[in-house]
């Protein structure tokens, strides 16, 4: 709640334009939350993805647009598209992924990243090697591997090129020998697990909203102070 108490002797053209500067610190505090939302967000889906525009999926935009000013403005993070409302709700809620037509999903059994904090697909690694798992069929389909010897490099066949990333489980090093080293795991099915708490992150963003209020209202007092 904000509110302008006055005193006698004040202009009407002064209470304008402080109630003015107060709703442009207001907007500009809401806009700062909203984006420190958006950034957090991004940054959890950027930390578990393999894929470089999968946290564009989700955009933001403050209430009223524009240079319109209101007493309650309003920020609204959300997904942009169909498809990008049905991945953003598997990360928020968790979900079971099922592939068919003979493909499957490689999950990372060493979560290796790149400089940017990014899980690393089967293609960062040219030497891996497909090794069908005959014993646990129903569990797992097989691995990508590379040779436990440096200069022993695997050749990936026209097959395990089609296996594509997601996430971590088992260990499979019994069933492969010493000779290989498993990289990921290759499964028909797998159970993605919450990849993060959109509330939370709110919370996160309102326990901003003093802060970013108060350096709203010095930005906005030092730019009207000559009036």
């Amino acid at each position: 709640m904000i509110a302008i108490r006055v005193s006698g002797g004040v202009r009407p053209d002064a209470v304008r334009a402080a109630q003015s500067d107060i709703l442009l610190a207001l907007k500009a505090a809401v806009t700062g939350a909203t984006q420190f939302a958006l950034a957090r967000m991004r940054e959890e889906i950027r930390a578990r993805s393999t894929s470089r525009r999968l946290p564009n999926v989700i955009g933001a935009e403050v209430h009223p647009r524009g240079a319109r000013l209101a007493y309650n403005p309003t920020g609204v993070i959300f997904p942009r598209g169909r498809q990008a409302e049905t991945i953003l709700r598997q990360m928020a809620e968790g979900a079971v992924i099922t592939v068919r037509d003979r493909k499957a999903l490689a999950i990372p059994l060493h979560n290796q990243r790149d400089g940017r904090g990014r899980l690393l697909p089967p293609s960062a690694f040219p030497g891996l090697v497909y090794i069908p798992n005959h014993r646990r069929r129903g569990v797992s389909i097989g691995v990508l591997a590379i040779p436990s010897s440096r200069r022993a490099r695997g050749v990936l066949t026209a097959r395990s090129r089609r296996m594509q990333a997601a996430k971590s489980r088992a260990r499979v090093q019994s069933g492969i020998g010493e000779d290989f080293i498993a990289m990921f795991v290759l499964v028909r099915t797998a159970r993605i697990p919450r990849v993060f708490d959109p509330a939370a992150i709110m919370r996160e963003a309102q326990e901003q909203m003093p802060a970013l209020m108060d350096r709203a209202l010095a930005t906005v007092g030092a730019a009207g102070g000559g009036r």
